[in-house]
């Protein structure tokens, strides 16, 4: 399928319906309006491939296998008239393939248009020829479902998010530091908030992590992630409850006569979810590779 402005050297355009250029304002008007056209005729693979060339302020060319016919169709506009002060309607003449490229392809320019609006290989320096080709698929793939996300939204009455916002739940799905559900709204979630380590966040209401053995464990336990440092950033906000203690000192001196709860200065890790005293606790538990076997080394400190 063929359908759309073409140039006139190297792209197929005829020579007898190529115009030429006028340069004086006097010459341009009186070819304005003039139309040359032909038809491929005997090619079985390219059937009703038509060339047009239409000049208004310069010859802008067809070349199409989706126009039925061609003609001159009366089209309305608002223009200033200085005489009665206000818009009125003028009627003028325009080309049917004409008005045809400029109402229905206009997808194509919006599509570009969002695409460029927020560009993740702008600052890419491209060492590879099909990096180029590989980041344009990508972040068209990414145009056009957003585009299919809001209008499935839209049948659904349900609340659609901006394309900002739609970026960055791909991007925090992607590099997996965060599990976002596509179809619930953003504003709920507050992000922001949540990754702000000078936010002070209430841990009343979630439900801390239990330091034991087992839950230390570096590859099977379920605090393995403190030692993720790629997609956990692990911040840190500040106790509301008093009774909140450092759970890893608490943890380290179990079946010692010294074991006893230290309430001061005690930080939130909000992504592991569990309570330490500031300083040399914060940086050992998400640092020391296996905190089961370093009890012995951690209490001598």
């Amino acid at each position: 399928m063929i359908h759309g402005v073409c140039r006139t050297a190297n792209r197929g355009l005829p020579e007898l319906v190529i115009q030429e250029e006028k340069k004086t304002p006097t010459e341009q008007e009186k070819v304005r309006g003039n139309i040359k056209g032909a038809k491929l005729i005997g090619d079985t693979n390219f059937k009703d491939l038509i060339a047009i060339s239409f000049y208004h302020t310069k010859p802008v060319n067809f070349m199409s296998m989706a126009c039925e016919s061609v003609q001159l169709i009366k089209k309305e506009q608002k223009v200033f008239d200085k005489s009665k002060g206000k818009l009125v309607k003028q009627t003028f003449l325009r080309l049917n393939i004409n008005d045809q490229y400029n109402c229905k392809m206009g997808d194509a320019d919006i599509s570009d248009q969002l695409w460029l609006l927020y560009r993740v290989d702008r600052w890419m320096r491209k060492f590879k020829w099909w990096h180029s080709l590989f980041w344009w698929g990508v972040q068209k793939l990414m145009t056009d479902s957003y585009v299919m996300y809001k209008r499935f939204n839209s049948e659904l009455n349900m609340k659609k998010n901006s394309h900002y916002n739609f970026h960055k739940v791909i991007m925090n799905k992607h590099l997996q530091s965060r599990s976002l559900d596509l179809l619930q709204p953003l504003d709920s979630l507050s992000t922001e908030s949540s990754l702000t380590s000078t936010t002070t966040n209430s841990t009343s209401s979630v439900k801390r992590k239990r330091l034991n053995d087992i839950n230390l464990h570096p590859l099977t336990g379920n605090l393995r992630m403190q030692l993720d440092h790629t997609t956990c950033k692990h911040w840190s906000s500040t106790c509301m409850r008093k009774e909140d203690y450092c759970q890893l000192h608490y943890w380290a001196f179990k079946g010692s006569t010294n074991r006893s709860r230290i309430y001061k200065n005690s930080i939130y890790c909000n992504e592991c979810r569990v309570t330490l005293c500031l300083g040399y606790c914060y940086k050992a538990f998400h640092e020391i590779w296996d905190l089961a076997r370093g009890t012995i080394a951690y209490k001598t400190i």
